[in-house]
């Protein structure tokens, strides 16, 4: 009970780091241009439970491992965004198309990345609202591979 807060809940402090220092790399432009307010990676491998007649054994088959991710940003004046349209639209472009997150470390650790590789753009969206009259923009993408680096 030596560390316990005012509700006589254990209090401690983990590890610090800055999440300023993480970013995005896209193939062919410079995440900071892209003004992205957010990435949301979706990676799942098909697994079929199969019972045998007979028997109270059960098998799980490995499927196919599939995935999606939508991005959510404001477009701003900047041609990188149509860079990133021409390159990440084009289904031919799928094999050099990837999304890099970084993570910088804590003060004791380097950090890490997540690399989603076979990326290609599905269906894009646009709203406006009436109190910043600032257009969003919505894309959804199909992925093909999720890696730690």
């Amino acid at each position: 009970m030596a560390n316990v807060d005012l509700f006589n809940r254990e209090a401690s402090i983990g590890e610090p780091f800055s999440a300023d220092d993480s970013e995005l790399l896209f193939v062919g432009g410079d995440a900071q241009t892209m003004i992205v307010q957010n990435l949301s990676v979706n990676y799942r491998q098909n697994i079929t439970r199969l019972w045998e007649i007979g028997s109270d054994k059960q098998y799980f088959v490995s499927g196919h491992q599939e995935g999606d991710a939508t991005m959510a940003r404001v477009v701003g004046p900047k041609p990188v965004a149509g860079e990133f349209m021409k390159q990440y639209g084009d289904v031919c472009n799928i094999q050099s198309n990837h999304i890099t997150f970084v993570v910088k470390g804590d003060c004791s650790t380097k950090g890490g990345r997540i690399k989603i590789t076979g990326v290609v753009i599905t269906q894009v969206s646009y709203s406006m609202r009436a109190q910043d009259m600032v257009i969003n923009e919505q894309v959804s993408m199909l992925v093909a591979k999720v890696e730690s680096l």
